[in-house]
């Protein structure tokens, strides 16, 4: 079985919610559902080698890194301030003067189905900001965190203590 020991953040796509990094969440469920949708994302690409989802138990020192590093917070609210965020991340990355480049996000995960369509309606000024907030399904109010800086991954503020392979 080909596994990891190290998190590589350059690995990950763009267009998410707070840009390119690792992505961790508090809910287990949340994290299998991202585990089964990226494995099967791979597996339905090109890729010769099959993939099994896993989700990944691991600890973070956030005093250190909210100390260390260019960390924002947007807290457990959705804001005008993460709908703009959201918008540069998924649609508007050529735009770099938006918003400067952090190390680590925390926030509300940004769900549904017709989310980037939302976002796009938003940008376009076809919706305000509480017709696109209330447009924008939550199956919980479910927040995560980004780690978009390769030094921090490997800093020893981000340790792997577990990895499980998800059964069907």
């Amino acid at each position: 079985m080909n596994t990891f020991d190290r998190v590589d953040a350059s690995r990950s796509r763009e267009n998410r919610d707070f840009g390119k990094g690792f992505y961790l969440t508090s809910n287990r469920e949340q994290a299998i559902l991202w585990a089964k949708r990226k494995a099967s994302m791979i597996n339905e690409s090109d890729s010769p080698n099959l993939v099994m989802p896993m989700i990944i138990v691991c600890t973070i020192k956030m005093k250190n890194i909210e100390k260390s590093y260019h960390f924002k917070s947007f807290g457990q609210d959705f804001s005008e301030e993460l709908l703009n965020y959201l918008v540069f991340n998924r649609l508007d990355r050529g735009n770099t003067s938006a918003f400067p480049e952090y190390d680590a996000v925390f926030g509300l995960v940004a769900d549904g189905t017709s989310l980037d369509k939302t976002l796009e309606s938003y940008k376009n000024s076809d919706l305000d900001f509480k017709e696109a907030k209330s447009s924008i399904e939550y199956k919980s109010f479910q927040s995560q965190i980004c780690l978009k800086n390769q030094k921090l991954l490997d800093s020893g503020r981000f340790k792997i203590k577990e990895k499980k392979l998800i059964k069907e």
